[in-house]
């Protein structure tokens, strides 16, 4: 449908041009020759662009489909682990699920005053047990909002030269309280994006 829309449209900008240039015989002298031209590479490119939508639209539903079959996997494989309760072999073991179906530097789960788990990159600081100190973990669970922290500042590790650049933390819940969250990070190698806080949420 883009194509013959651009041919009309071209072709009634001539007839613009025709009716109000003047002198009268230097515009048609000037359309017969950009007519064809312009008509024809401008009615192709309007298709082209038509198509480029349709690639990317029809790009975004496919990587939609893909997310959400993911965030399923994901789930179906840890709720037997969390089906008892948060605890530090849960919470390893859903870790580690995590850690392995979704391309991010580590992977981390607390309760409301504990790091129950740390798989990946940082974990030589990074451990469980530790309480936590993290004014963006500490809102979280305050709030039950879910954080996108795109820089180390924000994320707020004390320790020089870690690894750990981005984090997205989401709180968990039971029976609507919030009772701990699931953290993911990225580092110079493994950047988060927004499918991987939409997989979190």
């Amino acid at each position: 449908a883009a194509v013959p829309i651009g041919i009309i449209g071209e072709s009634v900008h001539m007839l613009i041009t025709l009716a109000l240039a003047r002198p009268y015989a230097e515009a048609w002298a000037l359309v017969k020759v950009v007519a064809i031209p312009m008509i024809t590479l401008n009615s192709i490119g309007a298709g082209l662009f038509v198509q480029i939508i349709r690639f990317v639209l029809r790009d975004r539903e496919k990587i939609r489909s893909i997310q959400a079959q993911k965030a399923l996997n994901i789930a179906n494989r840890t709720v037997s682990h969390l089906r008892f309760g948060l605890t530090p072999e849960s919470a390893a073991a859903t870790a580690q699920i995590i850690y392995d179906n979704i391309s991010v530097a580590a992977v981390s789960l607390t309760n409301n005053r504990h790091v129950l788990t740390f798989i990946g990159a940082g974990n030589d600081h990074h451990q469980a047990g530790q309480e936590i100190k993290t004014k963006s973990t500490c809102e979280v669970l305050e709030t039950g909002d879910p954080v996108f922290l795109k820089s180390a500042n924000k994320i707020g590790c004390t320790v020089t030269g870690c690894p750990l650049k981005a984090a997205i933390i989401i709180p968990l819940r039971k029976g609507g309280e919030v009772i701990g969250t699931l953290k993911l990070y990225g580092d110079k190698n493994m950047r988060l994006n927004t499918i991987d806080f939409q997989i979190a949420l």
